[in-house]
């Protein structure tokens, strides 16, 4: 069931056309709608894998930088050990 009004038309799914566009206009355009629908979802893809990418870098870090704090500590509690124990 279609309802039109000057030179627009609701379609059934609610979809709002120009009743005065050609149906090669219409695909046309639909087309480049589904071209740019393309396009955005790469985009998006793109930056949710390079922020996927960059964050993993970045907790790799993180964990390098907690493994070498654990070792100095380790090795600043053996040697404060060492020490005492030749004090005593």
């Amino acid at each position: 069931m279609a309802r039109s009004s000057a030179n627009f038309r609701m379609t059934s799914s609610g979809c709002v056309f120009m009743a005065c566009l050609s149906p090669q206009r219409l695909k046309d355009y639909k087309q480049r709608l589904a071209d740019l629908s393309e396009a955005i979802e790469k985009a998006i893809k793109h930056l949710y894998f390079t922020s996927l990418d960059s964050l993993k870098k970045d907790v790799g870090k993180l964990l390098r930088s907690r493994d070498l704090v654990s070792g100095f500590r380790n090795k600043l509690v053996d040697s404060c050990q060492l020490e005492n124990g030749r004090r005593h």
